[in-house]
């Protein structure tokens, strides 16, 4: 699927928002200029876990895992936009 498909369809509707858009032209450009780097990204998810004992930290940690996987693949330093690169094969 074109991934341009996925913003238009987005456009105009109650799950549109000017961050999915400005996110999602990001990927679409590889644009990874950081506004909130993913290393960021991943001590906010770890403290939010260690920080929330009594919560089920399964969403935490497949965040955790989603995002190591993009900073592994070498987008540490690059904006949270880079996740895709966890999709890649």
């Amino acid at each position: 699927m074109d991934p341009q498909l996925v913003l238009d369809a987005l456009d105009g509707t109650a799950p549109n928002s000017p961050y999915a858009q400005v996110k999602g032209r990001a990927v679409l450009d590889r644009g990874f200029d950081p506004q909130f780097a993913i290393a960021g990204l991943l001590k906010d998810v770890r403290l939010a876990r260690d920080e929330t004992p009594g919560v089920d930290p399964s969403l935490l940690n497949a965040l955790e895992a989603l995002y190591s996987h993009a900073a592994d693949a070498g987008a540490t330093g690059e904006d949270i936009a880079a996740v895709w690169r966890a999709f890649q094969r």
